[in-house]
């Protein structure tokens, strides 16, 4: 039978980079798919913003009459208010609409390490190994600045060492 040297089976792989590789599948699984949803809504509403074009000023009736320039300074001023509150609006959609297609592209990038990983693969254990870096030290940074005594003090704690084992079974894999 002939053997490829090249290639790891996942069954003689290290147990501990199976379970780095689900849990970045699972992330990816928990990030993805409300980022999709968001995406496809703010999406569509951004889409929908910029399709409908901006607001006309407001014409006044050029009348003489007094009480109808009174109204119409009026409606000029709830007409620019309303045109104001719309664009912070069309702002925040637009915004979030990249924050979630940010983050679907983020949750992509996990979910092909997590199947790098799964098949034994250098440049996803390396890549794996930044992202754990980059996690652990923004973690730390964070217990080290709440103090000890809060909830996020405890997440912070709790990712600092799920980045810690995941840095330990990454490094287990190059040995």
């Amino acid at each position: 039978m002939l053997y490829d040297v090249r290639t790891v089976l996942p069954s003689a792989m290290n147990p501990h980079i199976q379970t780095v590789a689900k849990a970045y599948q699972l992330i990816a699984l928990v990030l993805g798919l409300p980022s999709l949803v968001g995406t496809l809504y703010f999406g569509a509403g951004a889409v929908r913003g910029l399709l409908a074009g901006r607001v006309e000023a407001y014409q006044p009736t050029g009348s003489n009459d007094n009480m109808v320039r009174i109204f119409d300074g009026i409606l000029k001023v709830v007409h620019g208010v309303g045109g104001f509150l719309v664009g912070i609006g069309q702002a925040i959609v637009n915004g979030l609409a990249i924050a979630s297609i940010t983050l679907l592209l983020f949750s992509t990038a996990l979910f092909f390490v997590g199947r790098g990983l799964s098949q034994g693969q250098g440049w996803a254990r390396i890549c794996s190994m930044v992202c754990m870096g980059v996690v652990g030290l923004v973690s730390l940074l964070a217990l080290l600045s709440v103090g000890r005594s809060s909830t996020i003090a405890l997440l912070a704690l709790l990712v600092c060492a799920g980045s810690g084992y995941a840095l330990w079974a990454l490094w287990q894999g190059f040995a």
